[in-house]
């Protein structure tokens, strides 16, 4: 089951057009829920992206002040994928906002399924990089009911 949600998770952002937007949007916020639901976002100051892909478990990452997010083991987050470039996007804090931007990728940043050159990141964003769903949480305020 949780195998299936996290599949359908990954669905619900790449193919938004062939669901009309109300419907889609609730569905995405539906499945971005129960999965934060049964992956508590771990109790410690910072920000963090739970990590989606077909082929593992989710897990948490927790952000440095600039992390560099790309395929190559010079990336701090490796996402191994050829749809993930070499140095695909760094996200950073400049003490108040974190901060997501496209490092001249090939196949782009989605944010919430709309491609971005940049965005200040706000709780629940679900960032699609290639193949991988990375949903942004701040620190211990992180609490899911």
């Amino acid at each position: 089951m949780k195998r299936k949600l996290e599949s359908d998770l990954v669905d619900a952002y790449s193919a938004r057009e062939t669901i009309a937007p109300i419907t889609f949007n609730k569905t995405r916020l539906d499945k971005t829920r129960k999965l934060l639901i049964a992956n508590a976002p771990p109790q410690q100051a910072g920000g963090f992206l739970l990590v989606v892909s077909m082929s593992e478990q989710p897990y948490w990452y927790h952000l440095s002040d600039k992390t560099i997010i790309g395929r190559t083991e010079e990336a701090d987050l490796v996402l191994g994928h050829p749809w993930v470039s070499k140095k695909h996007c760094i996200i950073e804090f400049d003490g108040t906002d974190w901060e997501v931007r496209d490092t001249g990728s090939r196949n782009g940043v989605f944010i919430n399924s709309e491609r971005k050159e940049y965005h200040y990141l706000k709780e629940g964003d679900a960032v699609q990089i290639g193949s991988f769903l990375v949903i942004f949480v701040q620190g211990s305020a992180a609490v899911t009911t």
